[in-house]
């Protein structure tokens, strides 16, 4: 397809506003389109992190954070009417180290948001796919907050209902993906979803349906390492989470097994093409 000048333009220009719109970001972690980042957000009123906020608090709130799907909705984000953890234990470990190392440098009136994908398994442990969700987390009355944008969605179907271009006219690559942002979620939405986020945690008070209060004061016993989930001296990262293990680390996986989990891990955006491809090739070489 020949380009015009005048397409170019254009495609310069949206590329320039996609750039002017998240330049005030300061980011903490990026891999393709998830990230951790601090932002100003001057309508939050959020504080300066003190030392009350530590880490194990950070890791104990994002591993206990669950929802609920709505009694009254039609829609469904899980089959499951019980309590369903928002995040998987390895990503709210990783992503506790991520946010605190963002809350320790905040400002007061900046927040940390994030965007964040994991594999969950399907109905009957098949069929899984890939999910986003996104959210904000601030600081008022030297108290944890955490907001919830999008719960567990398929980024690339907003990503297309937003009305963005695809370049190859099937899906938007990652690279595509990386400059778009799902809302992380604001104090003065009215939110409209069909899930609402549970306070079972003594020390939570929900806010609103995608807003949870962590109250120091309510919890009369401060958090510690011992009173939350164990996690090592170094936390786990989302490098080590997400950078696909080599395919023949398993001895035991036949080729089929090794070029399907190669398959896998590119059609879901965590594997770039070239290294797919040689991957792929080193594989086919040992037969």
């Amino acid at each position: 397809m020949k380009i015009t000048n005048c397409n170019l333009l254009v495609l310069l220009t949206l590329v320039l506003f996609s750039l002017a719109a998240h330049a005030q970001d300061k980011i903490i972690w990026q891999h393709q389109y998830d990230y951790v980042a601090i932002k100003t957000a001057s309508q939050i009123n959020g504080e300066a992190t003190s030392n009350i906020i530590t880490q194990p608090m950070v890791l104990h709130a994002l591993t206990t954070l669950k929802y609920k799907e709505n009694n009254d909705s039609i829609f469904s984000l899980s089959r499951n009417s019980n309590p369903v953890s928002v995040f998987s234990h390895d990503t709210a470990n990783a992503l506790a180290s991520k946010v605190f190392q963002g809350l320790s440098q905040l400002s007061a009136n900046e927040v940390v948001v994030f965007s964040i994908s994991e594999k969950t398994p399907g109905y009957l442990g098949i069929d899984s796919k890939t999910v986003t969700t996104t959210g904000t987390v601030f600081v008022t009355n030297n108290s944890l907050n955490i907001l919830i944008g999008a719960l567990q969605v398929n980024i690339v179907k907003r990503y297309i209902k937003a009305g963005n271009a695809i370049q190859n006219g099937r899906v938007p690559t990652a690279a595509e993906l990386a400059h778009f942002r799902l809302a992380t979620g604001a104090p003065d939405e009215t939110p409209n979803d069909n899930w609402q986020l549970v306070n079972e945690d003594p020390s939570f008070v929900l806010k609103r349906s995608n807003w949870i209060y962590v109250n120091s004061q309510r919890n009369t016993t401060p958090l510690s390492v011992a009173s939350t989930p164990t996690y090592a001296a170094t936390p786990q990262t989302f490098e080590e989470i997400e950078e696909p293990r080599a395919a023949n680390d398993n001895p035991t996986a036949t080729v089929e097994d090794r070029l399907q989990r190669l398959k896998s891990l590119f059609d879901s955006g965590y594997l770039p093409k070239a290294l797919y491809e040689d991957k792929v090739k080193q594989i086919l070489d040992e037969i």
